[in-house]
């Protein structure tokens, strides 16, 4: 089932993106080469560019927050309303209370971030396609507002392990042995050369130590010879 969703989402995705093949072209501008997005000839740029933008909207920000929003809060009913052993404690129960607490706080700060970040670039989609028109104002600074809100947006890939590893106890510990297991990785690595290093004059002794007990070892069988 899982590996029939994630094709079903690369497909999704593949779908949605394969526009820029056709849309993205090189064009010149005043001897100077941009890298620009037109829906021409064999469409409208400005009716069609809209149309593309809902279907954007749609499908990659308002069906993921709906989605993420339902599974988040059945996930939290149910471990809300799930019922263990009876306690045998008051200290029981209130280490299930917090326990509980912590997967609602780790569910609400989850979708709280997901939403302030895709929300500027979704406000700022809106006005550069329904107000102006594809043209921005001349007292708006596009190229730097543009970053600001795609740098917000792409943020969430880096807030969300933040958020796992504050409120998650077993993510902690995972993290914490796939980084021991990278340290000594690292450190085997590091030490192999130095320890080759420091294995040349043990072998060097060795073998001197061999040629030694071979030259005795002449040496007494010609004793013994001459005596005969």
């Amino acid at each position: 089932m899982c590996r029939v969703i994630i094709s079903f989402i690369w497909i999704i995705a593949l779908g949605i993106h394969s526009p820029y093949f056709y849309t993205f072209r090189l064009k010149m501008i005043k001897n100077d080469t941009y890298c620009m997005n037109e829906w021409e000839p064999a469409f409208d740029s400005i009716s069609t560019q809209k149309v593309y933008f809902l279907i954007i909207f749609v499908v990659l920000i308002s069906f993921p927050i709906a989605v993420i929003t339902i599974l988040y809060t059945a996930i939290a009913v149910e471990v809300w309303k799930q019922k263990g052993p009876v306690e045998r404690s008051c200290r029981e129960r209130q280490r299930r209370e917090y326990e509980n607490r912590k997967v609602l706080k780790q569910v609400v700060t989850v979708v709280v971030v997901f939403v302030s970040c895709i929300t500027p670039i979704t406000i700022f989609g809106c006005l550069v396609h329904f107000v102006w028109d594809l043209h921005l104002p001349p007292e708006i600074d596009g190229l730097n507002f543009k970053f600001c809100v795609l740098f917000i947006m792409h943020s969430n890939a880096a807030l969300s392990p933040c958020i796992y590893f504050i409120f998650n106890k077993n993510y902690r510990k995972g993290f914490k042995e796939l980084f021991e297991s990278y340290t000594r990785l690292f450190n085997d690595m590091k030490r192999t050369p130095e320890q080759s290093d420091s294995a040349q004059p043990l072998t060097q002794g060795l073998n001197a130590l061999q040629s030694k007990r071979h030259l005795d070892v002449n040496t007494f069988k010609t004793n013994i010879l001459t005596d005969v």
